[in-house]
């Protein structure tokens, strides 16, 4: 089949884990207390989501990304190689149009304004405040080559915000830098401020709180010639045993929603397990207005369990969702009315009837509906009509095999991508619900691929930057990397299998289509003319769409690479099979527990792997010996 596409300046964003002797590195971020320039008022930005205009028309939320397009230009942030400028106008070449700009520590993601991109990065202040020595822009990044390539890298440090000046890609210019303790979890422009969200688990940081705190700092970026620091506020766990969790961020144009496990929970009697931490954000220059702060009996772990629609916040939570393997209690759903940022009155509320005790796995809003996914050993998605957001009503309920990680809505179709180790064709998988009629929601196409122990590149907070859906364009496309296979690569940093899935989406039907091989770990797919962008942390590579079964790749540049840590530490591994997709989780109902090796690749945090049985990790583990053993007889 041979297929056109017209042009898209779409931007997605993928980012992937390594497992076992893997690449990786545990991620940091934090919060900023010093000056630097800034970007000028009114410039454009293309983010992953369009952003939800202001009650004015002029007040945008904004998201940022590891990937940015500007026209012709793509700027990519790699975790190994700072920051890129490629012109990507050429169908058969991709050029690299000034030096790369190296960043300290790892790059989280990046907004652009004009002609400045405010870059994040982890791990990239020391404790006594020394910033980290950057990414040696020098180094030619060949191909999992280190070539010149120095970095310093922390395990527990804090971030910076760094603005850089890219008017002349030629001669790419960071202005300043701001140093923020703790590690970012999350960020948002609202209008002309960035507010940053940091997660401090202690003391072992610069600038950090001896208690476990999140804290929420915004800047100013109206003013082309100076960065503001606006305000500042920190919510400060009450426990130091109790290590709390990155919390998830929910933003409208004037209340940014904090969400999280209650710092203050201290079993499973406790009357509450969450809180949300409401702040208004309705003032230009940044400053923070402390709003309500709302109990919710449950676990909020993502940000698709809160949301803000027509004067109601809506929450679905479930008692130890996030430290049990099947939860406690149904699922509850809660709506408030909202009178203002500091009051919100229950409207009403539900308890979702689950025919046995299941854990709640995704949720996702959309406008006068919701729906709710628990796993077990089959996957329930139950429909839920708010048309009356005082008496929500469960309406219908499917079971089907494995489970559903994240959810997105077209109308009266569903679509959900998630994990099912029993499936032969593969073990990710995209489904198509039909959800025309909420009492009897109708799985119409699935579609598999990807091996056994396959991952997909974010967390439930951002994978929505990765699976993207061009609906224009018919198209899906799925990054995913697969590891320790029988055709494992020649290093750690080479997986064998790291693809970008296309998925064609025609009616009613899904139909596996080519996969476009990516060096390393894919981060990022777009479209662009006929063509498909595809970027990881190493590359960035082309490919022509003229048939969607064929991967004809037009060409490819070396943007990062791998390299070995230079102090010769290698982090413990973040990743954890029962913990929703987040990183740096506990290690409830077992699972493998994965050893990093000695690289710096792709990714820094983990992306998404579904559960491993007792079976799956015994046959990891045969496996890994035998890679070993086979590496060994090589090396001989």
């Amino acid at each position: 089949m041979k297929t056109t596409l017209a042009s898209f300046s779409a931007v997605t964003l993928l980012g992937l884990t390594a497992m076992l002797t893997g690449c990786g590195m545990s991620s940091e971020a934090a919060l900023s207390d010093q000056g630097a320039a800034g970007a000028p008022n009114g410039g454009s930005l293309p983010p992953s989501d369009p952003g939800t205009p202001g009650e004015d028309g002029t007040r945008a939320v904004e998201e940022a990304d590891v990937v940015q397009v500007d026209g012709a230009r793509l700027y990519a942030m790699s975790k190994t190689g700072g920051i890129s400028i490629v012109d990507i106008s050429q169908e058969n070449k991709l050029t690299l149009m000034g030096p790369r700009v190296g960043l300290p520590g790892t790059g989280f993601e990046m907004y652009k304004r004009g002609d400045i991109v405010f870059a994040m990065a982890n791990n990239a202040v020391s404790k006594d405040g020394t910033v980290m020595a950057p990414t040696d822009p020098r180094g030619p990044a060949n191909n999992g080559t280190s070539n010149g390539v120095e970095r310093q890298q922390l395990t527990n440090g804090s971030a910076v915000i760094a603005p850089i000046d890219v008017s002349n890609p030629a001669a790419p210019k960071k202005l300043s830098m701001f140093k923020v303790p703790g590690e970012i979890a999350d960020s948002r422009i609202v209008g002309d401020v960035i507010y940053v969200v940091s997660y401090e688990s202690g003391s072992g940081c610069w600038s950090c709180s001896s208690m476990p705190r999140t804290v929420v700092t915004s800047f100013n970026i109206a003013n082309p010639d100076a960065i503001k620091k606006g305000d500042q506020i920190a919510y400060t766990a009450e426990f130091q045993s109790y290590q709390g969790w990155k919390r998830s961020v929910t933003s409208t144009s004037e209340r940014l929603y904090i969400a999280g496990p209650d710092y203050k929970w201290s079993g499973s009697g406790s009357p509450s397990q969450s809180v949300i931490q409401v702040l208004d954000v309705k003032d230009p220059a940044g400053k923070l207005v402390p709003g309500a702060t709302i109990p919710i009996s449950g676990q909020v772990t993502s940000r698709w369990q809160i949301d803000e629609y027509q004067g109601y916040l809506r929450v679905i939570a479930q008692r130890d969702a996030l430290n049990s393997q099947n939860g406690n209690g149904a699922p509850l759903l809660n709506t408030f009315q909202v009178a203002s940022s500091t009051s919100f009155v229950p409207a009403g509320s539900m308890e979702i009837v689950l025919a046995r005790q299941e854990k709640l796995k995704s949720v996702r809003f959309d406008g006068t509906r919701a729906y709710a996914i628990t796993f077990r050993e089959t996957d329930p998605l139950v429909a839920i009509d708010l048309t009356d957001n005082t008496k929500p009503v469960q309406k219908g309920e499917l079971h089907m095999p494995g489970f559903v990680h994240h959810m997105e809505p077209r109308g009266d179709r569903l679509i959900g991508i998630g994990f099912d180790r029993t499936m032969p064709n593969g073990y990710i998988n995209v489904s198509l619900f039909d959800v025309s009629d909420l009492s009897k929601p109708t799985m119409l196409d699935r579609v598999s691929f990807g091996q056994y122990l396959s991952e997909l590149p974010e967390d439930q907070n951002r994978i929505h930057k990765a699976f993207r859906i061009f609906d224009e364009a018919h198209l899906m496309v799925v990054p995913f990397t697969s590891r320790y296979s029988s055709g494992y690569g020649s290093s750690s940093c080479d997986p064998h299998e790291s693809n970008i899935q296309l998925i064609d989406w025609q009616n009613d039907t899904l139909m596996k289509r080519g996969a476009l091989p990516v060096r390393g770990n894919a981060r990022r797919a777009f479209l662009y003319d006929n063509r498909l962008i595809a970027v990881s942390d190493t590359n960035v590579r082309s490919f022509s769409l003229a048939d969607w079964d064929t991967s004809l790749m037009t060409a490819d540049l070396a943007i990062g690479s791998c390299s070995t840590y230079t102090n010769g530490t290698y982090p413990g591994d973040p990743s954890n099979p029962y913990n929703n997709g987040y990183p740096n989780g506990g290690y409830y109902g077992g699972g493998s527990y994965n050893y990093d090796g000695g690289y710096l690749c792709s990714t820094t945090a983990r992306g998404f792997r579904a559960p491993v049985s007792a079976a799956g990790t015994a046959a990891l583990g045969l496996l890994a010996i035998a890679l070993i053993a086979r590496r060994r007889k090589n090396a001989a």
